[in-house]
């Protein structure tokens, strides 16, 4: 599986090399009872970068789930490959300790970087195989919670905390911004 030495090893995914990040602590998620995961689900009749496409979700970035539909390949920003740096032990110890295996976090069975640095992580899918009509990003923060509503997807609102003027129209419960 692995071809390179050292911390960080490469590995091919979708016909492309990369190199692996925190796979010490990735690698255990991957070892899980009941987990099959290995770069073979990743392999170019699984999956491509050239097939990458905007998800929709809050982040902006690129995704594409596998042909199979088992993962998610979810392109990382500057932020959260921060927090992934930062949490990548504290969070493999989560979802391995008895009391994380109901956890519904996703299980990331692996953190990559691309030869032009842009960084990636594979997910589990949480989704199912036939389209959904109802969609929302359940993630920590105050952003609106709805992707999509009677099968349409809507536009995403970003509802920080610096945008005080949405409070009284509800704007961190669920309204919508004032149009002035």
């Amino acid at each position: 599986m692995a071809t390179g030495a050292g911390p960080n090893p490469n590995i091919t995914i979708g016909g492309e090399e990369v190199e692996l990040l925190h796979d010490r602590f990735f690698s255990q998620v991957r070892g899980l009872p009941n987990v099959n995961v290995g770069v073979e689900d990743l392999g170019v009749s699984q999956f491509s970068f050239a097939d990458l496409t905007q998800g929709g979700g809050k982040g902006g970035g690129v995704m594409q789930f596998t042909k199979n539909g088992r993962l998610l390949v979810k392109q990382v920003g500057k932020d959260d490959q921060v927090s992934l740096n930062q949490h990548a032990e504290a969070y493999t110890a989560h979802v391995t300790a008895e009391r994380g295996k109901g956890s519904l976090l996703a299980r990331i069975f692996f953190y990559f970087k691309r030869k032009d640095d842009s960084h990636y992580m594979v997910m589990n899918s949480w989704m199912p195989a036939d389209p959904v009509d109802d969609l929302f990003d359940l993630k920590g923060c105050m952003d609106d919670k709805v992707v999509r509503s009677n099968g349409a997807s809507l536009a995403q609102v970003h509802k920080r905390w610096y945008m005080i003027h949405w409070l009284p129209s509800g704007g961190t419960l669920g309204g919508c911004p004032p149009t002035t």
